[in-house]
This record gives C-alpha cells, sequence and structure tokens, in this order.
C-alpha cells in the first residue's frame, strides 16, 4: 500500500503535465497555429485572348486568414494599372479586360493579400487586344478620273493596328444613297495587302447605268466596324455588260450604192 501511496501523486503530476503540454501543441490543441498565407490563380488561364470590354473571371484558391486582397494588371513583371486596390479574399473577381496603362499584348494577374507583402500570386500570361485603338488606312491611292477596268488586277494596300486579325473589304456605291455592290474579301488576314480582280457583281445599277463614277471601296476591322478607312471615288467599267442592239435590213433586201 506504501509504494500505491507513493506512485499515485506522480502519476497525476504527469497527467497534469501532458494535459498542459498538449492544450499549448499545433496538432489537436484548442488555439492551433494558424496556416501560412498562400495564393493560386486558376484563371484566367495561359493564352486566353480578350479584346477590349470582353468579361473576365478572375479565380483563385487561397489559404491562410487574410481578409482582402490587391488585384493588378501586370505586363513584363510591372504594375500597369490597379483593377481592385481591396477586394474580398473569396476567390473571384468580375473584370472587363482592358489594357489600363499598357500597350496591348501579353498580360498577366498579379493578386497580394492585405497586409501580406510576401504573400502574392502571379497567373500566366494571356492577350488583351486593346480595339479602342483599332486604326485602319488604305495606303494605295487611286488618282484623280480612275477608271477601272472589270477583270484588271488592283494591288489593295493598308496600314493597321490593334485589330482582331481579320479584316473586310467591300466594293461600295453612291453616297447620300449608299449600296454594297459586292463583298471583295471576307474575313482575310490583317496583312497589308490583297490582290483584288476587278469586279462590278453584275451591279444593278451599274447595268442601268445610273452614275458609274461614285464607286469606292471601304475596308473595316473583324468585329470593330467602326475601325474602318475608304477610298476616294472612281469609275468603274465592265465590258462583259455592254449591250449593243443592231438593226439591219431584211434579208433579201437589196441596197443600191448611197442608200441610206
Amino acid at each position: 500500500m506504501r509504494r500505491i501511496s507513493f506512485l499515485f501523486p506522480v502519476l497525476l503530476s504527469l497527467a497534469l503535465a501532458l494535459a498542459v503540454t498538449g492544450c499549448n501543441s499545433d496538432g489537436g490543441g484548442t488555439n492551433p497555429q494558424p496556416q501560412p498565407c498562400s495564393l493560386t490563380i486558376e484563371a484566367p488561364a495561359a493564352g486566353s485572348e480578350f479584346t477590349s470590354g470582353d468579361p473576365v473571371n478572375i479565380r483563385w484558391q487561397k489559404q491562410g486568414d487574410a481578409a482582402t486582397v490587391m488585384i493588378e494588371l501586370v505586363q513584363a513583371g510591372a504594375t500597369v494599372g490597379v483593377i481592385a486596390a481591396a477586394t474580398e479574399n473569396d476567390g473571384f473577381f468580375p473584370w472587363s479586360a482592358e489594357v489600363m496603362g499598357g500597350v496591348g499584348g501579353e498580360f498577366s494577374i498579379r493578386i497580394t493579400a492585405a497586409g501580406e507583402q510576401d504573400c502574392a500570386a502571379a497567373s500566366e500570361t494571356f492577350t488583351i487586344l486593346n480595339t479602342n485603338a483599332c486604326a485602319l488606312n488604305f495606303t494605295f491611292t487611286l488618282p484623280a478620273d480612275t477608271t477601272l477596268v472589270a477583270g484588271q488586277e488592283l494591288p489593295i494596300t493598308w496600314e493597321s493596328h490593334d485589330t482582331m486579325g481579320l479584316v473586310h473589304i467591300d466594293l461600295m456605291n453612291g453616297h447620300l444613297l449608299e449600296s454594297l455592290v459586292g463583298v471583295i474579301a471576307q474575313d482575310t488576314p490583317d496583312d497589308g495587302s490583297f490582290l483584288w480582280n476587278v469586279d462590278s457583281f453584275n451591279f444593278a445599277a451599274h447595268r442601268d447605268n445610273v452614275d458609274d463614277t461614285v464607286y469606292w471601296l471601304r475596308i473595316y476591322a473583324e468585329g470593330v466596324p467602326t475601325c474602318a478607312d475608304s477610298t476616294a471615288d472612281f469609275t468603274l467599267a465592265d465590258h462583259d455588260l455592254c449591250l449593243i442592239d443592231a438593226y439591219i435590213t431584211p434579208f433579201g433586201d437589196v441596197l443600191q450604192a448611197g442608200d441610206q
């Protein structure tokens, strides 16, 4: 009995010590250590392409207790604009694409946890095309009183920037009552040149010869119809549409010299 009486206080002390240690341990206690802060961006995905104003869903995964984050648009490692100075760290932010202070091309998103300067993440690169800065200009000229003849080849050239990569070229007629005569090129690459085999498209107004001197060309960007240019007026001739009515004397008539 003496040995049991002696061991009991010792065992009780050990149990209390273990209980206190358990309360302050990293695992299973009531006051666990907080998770370290980390962020992982899931969207936009690498290689995504957007134009000005397109909806972009920015998504990320988080760890830690940071309540808010800052979202920036980055180009070549430098911040070009702040998308959100402080937004809830809930893993989602809707944004309308814009190049902000960038010059167009490849961008990435950077997210930084508030109060955690070392807790940040960057997305893979994606493209934003600044269609707000789209421009198209013909670089060939048609001299005054130019007449184009159906069947001839006409090199059409232009310069551009910030298009979506495709352009349309149309043959137009008239001004106040302008009409689309025909589509010369649809969805052709925006590479600055197109060889047109001149064609009147058998245009009704041309056949009726209302006015064959007010033809002109229009070029505009795919998806950005306000990004366009036009040529000066020219005359269009199509000899295949020429019509001649011939009236001859009835077969068998005998004509004398001098008869009309």
